[in-house]
């Protein structure tokens, strides 16, 4: 379920779930999109510009 290319997990004020339940959050959310008929893309962990490019590239 964890995944390679997600970016450091840092906990704070926020987000208060340990990484194992923010992993188990994640596979559900993407679960769910997925029973409904839609399918995100994923951006990977890139400089931001190359994230911008990336993201341009699949609108």
């Amino acid at each position: 379920m964890r995944q390679t290319n997600w970016l450091t997990f840092l906990k704070d004020r926020v987000r208060v779930e340990n990484e194992k339940t923010a992993a188990r959050l994640h596979f559900l959310i993407e679960q769910s999109y997925g029973m409904l008929g839609y399918f995100p893309v994923k951006v990977p962990v890139l400089p931001v510009k190359k994230r911008a490019e990336f993201i341009l590239q699949h609108l």
